[in-house]
Formats: structure tokens, C-alpha cells, sequence
């Protein structure tokens, strides 16, 4: 088993080891799996858990003496369980909104609600106990330890919680994504689809509610990440884990049953993915809300 700082060391560096906190406790089980319904079935959000709430997410940065807005004036609530795409062309803000989401950075204003947990009252070490718990990541560059096989890939999260079994569990979901026989390979003996596998079994390690996914399908060829997404599609369906896909492929983003779309860091299309508009946001930033995702006043949250 591992330690933290030797995992911490071995992690690639563009992968902040915060990805991969350890928490002082286990994850709480997870709800079980809404019924199933059509993708076409309204939501009754009197009886859905709010996920995840964006309201008036804001991201600036300083270039040179200029003020960049990179995101303004983004909301929307996400219900638990559900399969959203965020989509957009390369410099619309999808990357810095997810990182936003999930507690990786911080706004310069507004506010992100996870699982009922307001990200602006907590530190940076309460904001990675949290990730650590509810959290999980895919990334387009896998981001797979390269000393490590398969098996020792998935176990590192959960032996750095302090599970017991995280062997077999580490073998579960493996065998569950297709790669029983590949555990004792390393990295580059896999193929990209057979890593991004490996990525996703680590990234269900920890049981998350909410999995956000950074372009998972990107390094991989179209039948590939076909596969890739079905699978992200079964087991959203089979744990109840909510998910959040950045991707810029329409294609792609048409499976999830919801689908936003940013252009110049503003929400300009945010709908029901094949069903037609259902709401919009004008580019001027004005928002136009959706009833079936009301966002909660502040004393609605922890």
C-alpha cells in the first residue's frame, strides 16, 4: 500500500494531487438508482434531489494589464442522477466550468452548490475532504500513474481512504469495465480505450455521487469512445451517480439526457438533448430560467 506523500510524488504533474485527497472518513452509501424512465421524461423536481447548483458563476483572469472574463453569469441546477453534456467550441469555458463545479478553483463570483454543500464557506483542504468523498474524475489524458498496473491504479484511492478489501473492490471494477485479464499490465502495454477503462474504474472507485468528465473521449477514436461513453451511460444508470460530460462532440453530448452549450463563457442553449430547445440563455447573458431546475435561495443550502 502505498502512502500519500508517495502517491502524491507519483502522480503526473498535471494532476494536482488534490485530486486524490484523503478523507477522514468513508464515503456515505450511495442513494439507489432512480427508477428508470425514458430520457424524454420530465423531471419532477418536488421529488428529485438538487446535485449540483451553478448560480452566477463568474471567472475572470488578469492578462497583462487587461481583464479577461472567461465565464459570466452561468446557472443552472443539475438533479441527482442525471447525465448532462457541456458543450462548446475549444475557448468557450467548458474546461474552467468544470473545474469550477467540482471545487478544483474558484469563481471571482457567484457561487457552486455540491450535494447541498456551498464550495464558497469551505477551505481548500474542506473543499478536497469533499472531493474525496462525493467525487469523481475522468480526464481526456487518462492520467494514469505510469509505474503503476491496472490494479494498483484503481487501488491507490481507495487505499489512501483507508478501505478494506480495496484489492478485490479494485478487481470488481475491472472485471466490471472489461479488463479482468489486463489488471497486471502497466499503462503503456494498454491501448488508449483499454486506459481510459482503467480512468473510469478509478474514477467509480470511491462510490461518488457526481462524476465530472473532461473530454474522456478526445485521445480516442470514434468507435472507441463510443464504447467509452456507453459505459459511462451504464454505470450512471446502474449506481445513480450524477455526471457532468465536457465534451465538443455533438454527437457525443446527443446520449446525455440533458445537454448546456456555452459560447463566449455564457450559457446560450441549455435543453433536453434531442428534444429541442427548451431554454436559453441570450448572449447579452440574460437568463431565461427553467422551472423543471429552479435554483435555490442561499438559505436552501448547508
Amino acid at each position: 500500500m502505498l502512502s500519500a506523500p508517495a502517491f502524491a510524488a507519483a502522480l503526473p504533474e498535471s494532476v494536482p494531487a488534490s485530486v486524490f485527497p484523503v478523507p477522514a472518513l468513508p464515503a456515505p452509501p450511495l442513494p439507489p438508482p432512480p427508477h428508470a424512465a425514458s430520457r424524454a421524461t420530465p423531471i419532477d423536481t418536488k421529488h428529485t434531489l438538487r446535485m449540483l447548483v451553478a448560480r452566477e458563476l463568474t471567472k475572470e483572469f488578469m492578462s497583462g494589464s487587461h481583464q479577461l472574463t472567461v465565464l459570466r453569469d452561468v446557472s443552472f441546477a443539475i438533479p441527482q442522477g442525471a447525465f448532462v453534456a457541456i458543450v462548446g467550441t475549444s475557448g468557450s469555458g467548458k474546461t474552467t466550468l468544470l473545474g469550477l463545479l467540482a471545487g478544483l478553483d474558484t469563481p471571482s463570483h457567484g457561487t457552486v452548490i455540491l450535494d447541498g454543500v456551498d464550495l464558497r464557506r469551505l477551505t481548500e483542504d474542506q473543499r478536497a475532504k469533499l472531493r474525496g468523498e462525493k467525487v469523481g474524475f475522468i480526464f481526456q489524458s487518462f492520467q494514469l500513474i505510469p509505474t503503476l498496473t491496472a490494479l494498483e491504479n484503481v487501488q491507490v484511492p481507495l487505499e489512501l481512504r483507508g478501505e478494506s478489501g480495496a484489492s478485490a473492490r479494485a478487481v470488481e471494477l475491472l472485471t466490471r469495465v472489461g479488463l479482468r485479464d489486463r489488471v497486471d499490465h502497466f499503462p503503456s502495454q494498454l491501448s488508449g480505450g483499454e486506459q481510459q477503462r482503467v480512468a473510469i474504474a478509478r474514477a467509480f472507485s470511491n462510490r461518488p455521487r457526481i462524476l465530472f468528465a473532461d473530454e474522456p473521449t478526445g485521445n480516442l477514436d470514434a468507435s472507441t469512445g463510443g464504447r467509452i461513453v456507453e459505459l459511462i451511460e451504464e454505470l450512471n444508470r446502474e449506481s445513480g451517480t450524477s455526471v457532468v460530460l465536457v465534451t465538443h462532440d455533438l454527437g457525443l453530448a446527443a446520449r446525455a439526457s440533458r445537454m448546456i452549450r456555452l459560447a463566449d463563457g455564457l450559457v446560450v442553449e441549455d435543453r433536453e438533448a434531442g428534444m429541442g430547445n427548451r431554454e436559453s440563455t441570450s448572449r447579452e447573458g440574460v437568463s431565461i430560467p427553467d422551472s423543471r431546475f429552479p435554483i435555490p435561495d442561499d438559505k436552501e443550502v448547508a
